[in-house]
């Protein structure tokens, strides 16, 4: 909807969005969908507009839904008809928490919105419980590492929680976040955490692994 402002529908966005999406997968190889995005600023009313959106496009590309925005401002309450609505229709769930607020974020968008994949979700390592109901319930955290030092959450990457997260058997994958703001690349990724961690190619290949099952994709064949 923020892709509006120059005078297009959100309808045509939408169109043109997926059909990029297709025209990359045929050129590159690479399989690939849409995550209709909310945020949390929206009203009510535009929430369960996006959610419309995501619903009416699932068969020309759109895998997912999503809430991200400014989690210190804002809380989910006005998003919850529109993750139930999508709930409802079977298309897969994640929402941004747990990286500008601490644990109390995480424990309202799991509890409201449902979500299959949290998107940062590091500040659960400063609750026992969270963690624990994390690793039960097989929820998926996207850690972006660099990202998370830009906006504060560590300072350097020795600080940064992902490898206590991995090693309580969270499951998670690495992630570059978003490249127009963090310039990045998913190998800079690895190597960083590689270095810092000392992770080996075993412990980036269940990291790959976890990222494939969790993807909002029908699986492909594997090599």
């Amino acid at each position: 909807l923020e892709h509006t402002a120059g005078g297009l529908t959100a309808k045509a966005v939408m169109r043109q969005v997926c059909k990029t999406a297709r025209d990359c997968r045929q050129e590159f190889g690479i399989d690939g969908g849409v995550i209709v995005c909310s945020l949390r600023h929206y009203s009510e009313a535009r929430s369960m507009e996006a959610a419309e959106l995501a619903l009416k496009f699932r068969d020309e590309g759109v895998v997912g839904f999503d809430l991200a925005g400014d989690e210190a401002a804002y809380g989910v309450s006005a998003h919850r008809r529109a993750y139930e609505m999508v709930k409802q229709e079977g298309l897969p769930r994640t929402v941004h928490a747990g990286e500008a607020c601490g644990p109390e974020s995480l424990w309202e968008a799991l509890i409201e919105l449902d979500p299959q994949r949290i998107g940062h979700g590091v500040r659960c390592i400063e609750d026992e419980s969270l963690m624990k109901f994390i690793w039960v319930m097989g929820i998926v955290l996207e850690v972006c590492p660099t990202s998370n030092i830009q906006t504060g959450v560590v300072s350097h990457i020795q600080d940064h929680p992902i490898d206590r997260l991995y090693r309580y058997g969270i499951p998670l994958c690495i992630n570059t976040d978003s490249r127009t703001t963090t310039p990045t690349t998913l190998t800079q990724e690895c190597e960083l955490v590689g270095r810092a961690f000392g992770w080996t190619d075993t412990d980036f290949r269940r990291c790959f692994e976890t990222a494939r099952a969790a993807a909002f994709q029908k699986p492909g064949p594997t090599s």
